[in-house]
């Protein structure tokens, strides 16, 4: 049977560049860190048995270690046009330190519009029906980015002891492409709210 005993530690921090959520420009500065420490144990066969600093031998302590950085910038803005229409946009930029340096930076925007239909008409002096009390539609579009993990452009070798205690090299058996680029999402709504009103006389 095979005993593992494994110790991770994972350290995050996040820094804001501005004084308050309601500022229309600013930035984050993200950086975050792991390291996971295991050992791993497999006895000796019963029909071969070991001294004691053999058995020891064959305990194996993989150890890993990774860090990432993403750097943002964004910026919010607002039109409201007589309190009827509203136009509502975000713009965002991060640099992750899990891409390659020509991939590195990737852009996602996203609109918002709405449209208060009843309280348009009023402004124009056009009665809506007597029962409907408010009506508005909305719409939006928004695209959504997403990096990597880190180390997950290149193969590289990890250095690990053998059940006897030597030093040996192993390679991951995925075949990386260090062009990839970010992952990237559409996301499209659209949908309206509607009230209306029952006047009842007793």
């Amino acid at each position: 049977m095979r005993t593992t005993i494994a110790s991770s530690s994972r350290h995050s921090v996040t820094t804001s560049l501005v004084s308050s959520t309601s500022d229309p420009v600013g930035g984050n500065l993200y950086g975050a860190q792991a390291h996971l420490l295991s050992c791993q144990r497999q006895p000796a066969h019963r029909a071969q048995p070991l001294l004691a600093d053999q058995r020891y031998r064959q305990a194996r302590q993989p150890e890993s270690y990774s860090h990432k950085k993403i750097n943002s910038l964004y910026g919010t803005a607002q039109l409201n046009w007589d309190g009827t229409f509203f136009l509502d946009g975000t713009l965002r930029n991060d640099w992750s330190s899990s891409l390659a340096k020509a991939n590195r930076s990737f852009l996602y925007p996203s609109i918002s519009t709405s449209l208060v239909i009843t309280d348009t008409l009023r402004k124009m002096d056009v009665n809506a029906p007597s029962r409907l009390s408010f009506a508005k539609v909305r719409a939006s579009a928004a695209q959504v980015g997403n990096d990597l993990e880190p180390y997950q452009l290149y193969s590289a070798y990890r250095i690990e002891k053998d059940p006897l205690g030597g030093t040996i090299t192993n390679i991951d058996n995925v075949l990386y492409n260090d062009k990839v680029r970010s992952e990237s999402h559409q996301v499209l709504r659209a949908g309206s709210e509607m009230r209306s009103s029952i006047a009842a006389s007793v």
